[in-house]
């Protein structure tokens, strides 16, 4: 049986098994699974890093009690995720730009300016975006923080 085992991830990470089980802080459940028998002689733990099962020493000790047990361990890595920049978010035309300065610039939240940009340009516009094209939208955000 093909068990996965992880530690301090998200349960969409865990590799793909019949059983699962998830641990986070001192890892009770992989003492669990060590000492009330949760695996048996002939299965498999699936693990996305041998990091799951402890750090340094730990690891090793947990890979040398499953071995004894007749227990295989499988790294499975996680897939590839695309990775990267965020898509770059194009200056709109003038237009555009106008009608979105004026509810920046208006008694509006900049939230609300923000998903106004997003809706009129389609493109996914933050808060960095309008104070880059547009400056501070209020006389409080020019003079910044008060660190006092």
């Amino acid at each position: 049986m093909r068990i996965a085992y992880t530690y301090d991830r998200p349960d969409a990470d865990a590799p793909p098994a019949d059983r699962h089980y998830a641990d986070a802080g001192d890892r009770p459940v992989l003492d669990d699974m060590l000492t009330r028998r949760g695996v048996r002689p002939g299965d498999v733990v699936v693990v996305r890093a041998l990091s799951d099962l402890g750090q340094g020493a730990a690891s090793k000790r947990v890979q040398r009690i499953l071995a004894g047990m007749d227990v295989a361990v499988e790294v499975a890595p996680m897939p590839d995720a695309k990775r990267g920049r965020k898509p770059r978010v194009e200056r709109p035309g003038a237009d555009v730009l106008a009608e979105i300065e004026t509810v920046y610039r208006s008694a509006a939240s900049v939230q609300r300016a923000v998903d106004f940009a997003r809706k009129r340009t389609g493109q996914p516009v933050t808060r960095n975006n309008l104070w880059r094209w547009f400056g501070a939208a209020t006389q409080t955000e020019k003079e910044g923080p008060s660190h006092g």
